[in-house]
């Protein structure tokens, strides 16, 4: 359950907070100290990682087709989620090389009004991730 908690610790994240980052590492001032954590996407990779292992290691859901034998054969990818920073500031901080701004949900994203939270079909938030995370693989 701590893994889990802190995962969730990074939603909480404002643009403010972060000091420095990299691909590795992100550090935080978070009540005048600071905070090493590990980059959200990189996390999210290992989790994505385990999920993938354990799929495989079940096997029913791994393909038998010739051209993707041993793949996963259900769409499972990774990314981030900042609902308390928005695209343009984070742009404009120089973060795109930390994590490309593809590959996260900003609170543009997320906010009542935003075109994913309006549709009430939930057809934008399926394109969305299609755009986000295309397969690979059919």
């Amino acid at each position: 359950m701590g893994s889990i908690h802190h995962s969730y610790e990074h939603l909480s994240w404002l643009l403010e907070q972060i000091s420095t980052a990299n691909k590795h590492h992100f550090t935080l001032l978070l009540d005048g100290k600071e905070d090493r954590r590990e980059n959200p996407l990189r996390q999210a990779k290992n989790y994505f990682a385990l999920i993938v292992g354990k799929i495989k290691k079940d096997g029913q859901l791994v393909s038998r087709d010739s051209h993707f034998y041993g793949n996963v054969k259900i769409p499972v990818n990774c990314g981030v989620v900042f609902p308390n920073i928005n695209k343009y500031e984070y742009q404009r901080h120089d973060l795109e090389d930390v994590i490309h701004p593809d590959r996260i949900f900003f609170w543009d994203d997320l906010h009542p009004q935003s075109p994913i939270c309006s549709d009430p079909t939930g057809q934008c938030f399926q394109d969305t991730l299609r755009k986000m995370f295309t397969p690979r693989y059919r």
